[in-house]
């Protein structure tokens, strides 16, 4: 399983960063998609600043930050208190007809690729569907086997 990281913004870094944290906020690193706790919705997939915050958060668990990054960052492990939903259903692009099922990883490429979107105005936060029925065979090609 892929490590669940929670890193908070301990101090303003000042011009140097603060693209996308404000002092005290907390995000949450996981499998290539990141989010909010204090939300508690779905991850997205990791982009611009958040790619260079994951890899600072890397180096701090794994004690190869440099000390300016220790005092921005407090970063814990959550992997095993957190368990994040790692299979998501793919809909058809109305959104009724179950496509395939994949893993979390999977699911933060298509988004990112724009491949699939969430279904707006559903019942269920992490429902998603194909964008596009041209990208059907696409998505299909990330299909995994869920074995219960």
């Amino acid at each position: 399983m892929q490590k669940v990281i929670r890193i908070k913004l301990l101090k303003d870094p000042g011009a140097a960063g603060g693209f996308c944290m404000s002092v005290g906020s907390i995000i949450e690193l996981y499998d290539g998609g990141f989010r909010s706790p204090e939300v508690n919705a779905s991850y997205y997939p990791v982009f611009g600043p958040y790619m260079l915050i994951e890899r600072v958060a890397h180096e701090i668990i794994n004690g190869t930050a440099k000390p300016e990054a220790k005092e921005l960052f407090e970063v814990v492990d959550c992997t095993d208190t957190i368990t994040p939903t790692t299979l998501h259903e793919i809909f058809d692009e109305a959104g009724g007809l179950l496509v395939c099922t994949i893993n979390h990883k999977s699911l933060m490429k298509l988004l990112k690729d724009n491949l699939v979107t969430r279904v707006r105005l559903s019942e269920t936060k992490d429902k998603f569907r194909v964008s596009n029925t041209l990208f059907l065979e696409d998505v299909i090609a990330h299909t995994i086997e869920a074995t219960v």
